[in-house]
C-alpha cells in the first residue's frame, strides 16, 4: 500500500482516469498554430473571462509559461529577478532562466512559510549605490510555496505592499509577476475569484 492515498509531490505524477482519457479522445482538435483548434480557443477564452485578462495563451509546462512570463519582464541579459530565496522560478528552474534569457536572481527571505512581504521586497529592489551595476527587471511572488508545503498565500501578501512607501518605486522600476501554476488552490481556500490574484 502506498504512504500517500494522494501524490500531491507535483502536478505532473497524477495520471489521467478513464473519463478524462475518453474526453482527450473525443475533444475536438485543430492546428493550434493556425489558432484553427477549438478545444485549446474555448480554454484560452474561458482563462481569459476567469482572471479578467484581455486575451490568454495556453502553453504546454508550467515552465514554459513560467519563462515566458519571465522574458517578456525582463529587458536585457544578465539582469536580476527578485524574489522568495525557494521560489521555483529560483530553485527548480535557475538554470532554464539563465540559459534562455541569461536571467539571474536576487532572492531572500524573512517570513516562515516562505511569503513574500514587503519588507523582504523593499530589502530585494534597494538600489546598488556602491558599485551601480546591477538591474532589478522584476519582482516575482508565488501565490503557493512549494518549498513551504505549499501554503496559499493572501493576494501576494498585498496587505503590506498597499501602505508601503516602496510601492511606487515598484512599480516605476519593477513590475509583478505572479506564478499561476497552482492557482486552483488560493482561490479555493481564500474564496476569492482568479481575477482577484491577477490584477
Amino acid at each position: 500500500m502506498p504512504r500517500f492515498r494522494v501524490d500531491l509531490r507535483s502536478d505532473t505524477v497524477s495520471k489521467p482516469s478513464d473519463a478524462m482519457r475518453a474526453a482527450m479522445a473525443a475533444a475536438e482538435v485543430g492546428d493550434a498554430w493556425y489558432g484553427d483548434d477549438p478545444t485549446v480557443n474555448r480554454l484560452q477564452e474561458r482563462a481569459a473571462e476567469l482572471t479578467g485578462m484581455e486575451a490568454a495563451l495556453y502553453v504546454a509546462t508550467g515552465t514554459m509559461a513560467n519563462q515566458i512570463g519571465l522574458r517578456l519582464h525582463v529587458t536585457g541579459q544578465g539582469h536580476l529577478v527578485a524574489c522568495e530565496r525557494s521560489a521555483h522560478v529560483a530553485t527548480t528552474e535557475v538554470i532554464t532562466s539563465a540559459t534562455q534569457a541569461g536571467i539571474a536572481y536576487r532572492t531572500g527571505s524573512d517570513h516562515p512559510h516562505g511569503y513574500m512581504t514587503a519588507t523582504l521586497a523593499e530589502r530585494l529592489l534597494e538600489p546598488d549605490p556602491y558599485f551601480d551595476v546591477e538591474v532589478i527587471d522584476l519582482l516575482t511572488v508565488e501565490n503557493t510555496v512549494g518549498a513551504y508545503g505549499a501554503p496559499s498565500c493572501r493576494p501576494m501578501s498585498s496587505a503590506p505592499f498597499a501602505s508601503s512607501p516602496m510601492l511606487p518605486v515598484c512599480r516605476s522600476t519593477s513590475t509583478g509577476h505572479g506564478s499561476g501554476t497552482r492557482s486552483r488552490r488560493p482561490v479555493r481556500t481564500s474564496r476569492r475569484g482568479p481575477a482577484r490574484w491577477t490584477r
